[in-house]
């Protein structure tokens, strides 16, 4: 019974020591930018009391178990009384996808560092059109996983108009914006300014409107092109038989 209790009490003295102890993301608990296709890692330290046992911190995103990712691991015996653990995370092309919060996760803390991906797709066209007294939308292509407030600006000027509505889309306040109807002043260079709890980024578009009639104008060319052909036939034709009556 006294072999049974001492083992017990042993093996709780073994899972607190292994408790005990910091975890620190190495490249710092902030926003980290990188371009798709490019290659990022990640290195997390894990500081302990002495153990036996050898503590292995695990890496997730949002949440998740990584896939896909090359992993690394090394042990280092700081001092008689503390270990310390690191832990590699690879990966030599990412896409859009590999965007989000990464976790490091040990038994009694966590750090996360946030990866921004940005690729092809995270930016504005470089311009769009649109009709005259038709609806103008543009959504800021800021990742939705940041949850980020949007401010929208008109050539460096904050909007401000009736016609214009701010809509919360997809995890980003303000993420949505709506014009209507769109008249032609509204043209000109739209940013959308994305700022989150550590970071900001900005995206810029040039917005055309064209009035109503535009599109008519190519067909409207087209008539009277055909008009005044008809007119300089039935001209020439005219003049043909005055000249044949003359003769006769």
């Amino acid at each position: 019974m006294q072999t049974r209790s001492l083992q017990s009490l042993l093996w709780l003295l073994r899972l607190f020591t292994s408790i005990s102890g910091s975890t620190r993301i190495l490249e710092g608990n902030e926003l980290l930018q990188t371009v798709e296709k490019s290659s990022f890692s990640l290195t997390c330290e894990y500081i302990y009391s002495h153990t036996n046992e050898r503590l292995i911190p695990i890496f997730r995103k949002n949440g998740q178990e990584l896939v896909g990712f090359e992993t690394n691991v090394t042990f280092n015996n700081a001092s008689a009384s503390s270990s310390t653990v690191k832990l590699n995370i690879l990966k030599s092309s990412i896409d859009i996808s590999d965007g989000g919060i990464y976790t490091c996760i040990s038994n009694d803390s966590t750090s996360n560092v946030t990866i921004m991906v940005l690729a092809d797709n995270s930016k504005f066209d470089q311009s769009y059109s649109f009709i005259e007294d038709k609806d103008l939308m543009l959504e800021c292509p800021v990742p939705s996983f940041l949850q980020p407030t949007v401010t929208w600006y008109r050539d460096g000027v904050s909007l401000n108009d009736d016609r214009i509505v701010l809509s919360n889309t997809q995890g980003k306040r303000d993420g949505s914006l709506q014009i209507s109807p769109v008249k032609t002043s509204d043209r000109g260079h739209y940013t959308c300014s994305a700022s989150w709890s550590i970071g900001r980024k900005s995206f810029t578009t040039l917005v055309r409107v064209r009035e109503k009639l535009a599109p008519l104008w190519p067909f409207i060319g087209i008539v009277l092109e055909v008009l005044v052909l008809v007119l300089i036939i039935m001209f020439c034709k005219d003049n043909k038989k005055k000249t044949e009556r003359k003769s006769s």
